[in-house]
């Protein structure tokens, strides 16, 4: 789950839910823990994308599996960076966990959305292990990734897995 920041405030962060771990206010305390005195949450440690940063274009990356909760408080700062980095053609998979906040495997270990993360997990590294981490089929247009069950196809506009876990099926 990236974890990242910015000044302008996200839908996802504008909306967070009262009642989850990750709120605003630990959300803005981590930042000013975490960034050099006087900076802002769009400083290129938080930011990638914000004024300052340096272009990921020619940056290599290994395939990234991104992992989001629906009711996250960064879910979507969390997509927005998978989109960009797919738009510069990076090869990136998003898993979208609906109903679940940030870091809820940690937090529930042991229920059915942290297990079916270990199994995409798997799953993922298996595929990058096996040389099949770049996409197949259809590029950004609904091609089938590392072998994700059809359940959870990208529905071929912004690449995100909109698959069920195995307890909300």
């Amino acid at each position: 789950m990236p974890f990242f920041g910015g000044v302008a405030r996200m839908r996802s962060e504008a909306e967070c839910p009262a009642d989850t771990f990750l709120d605003r206010p630990l959300n803005d305390r981590y930042w000013r823990l975490a960034l050099p005195e006087g900076a802002t949450p769009d400083h290129p440690v938080a930011n990638p994308f914000g004024p300052g940063a340096p272009p990921l274009d020619a940056v290599e990356f290994a395939p990234t599996l991104v992992v989001v909760g629906g009711r996250d408080l960064l879910h979507d700062r969390a997509v927005d960076y998978a989109a960009r980095l797919r738009a510069a053609r990076k090869p990136v998979v998003v898993r979208d966990f609906h109903g679940q906040q940030h870091g809820f495997f940690t937090i529930d270990p042991w229920s059915d959305a942290s297990a079916e993360l270990m199994r995409v997990i798997k799953r993922f590294v298996e595929a990058v292990a096996e040389g099949r981490g770049r996409r197949r089929g259809g590029g950004a247009h609904g091609g089938r990734w590392m072998g994700e069950p059809a359940s959870q196809v990208r529905d071929g506009r912004d690449g995100i897995w909109r698959g069920r876990t195995q307890s909300e099926n």
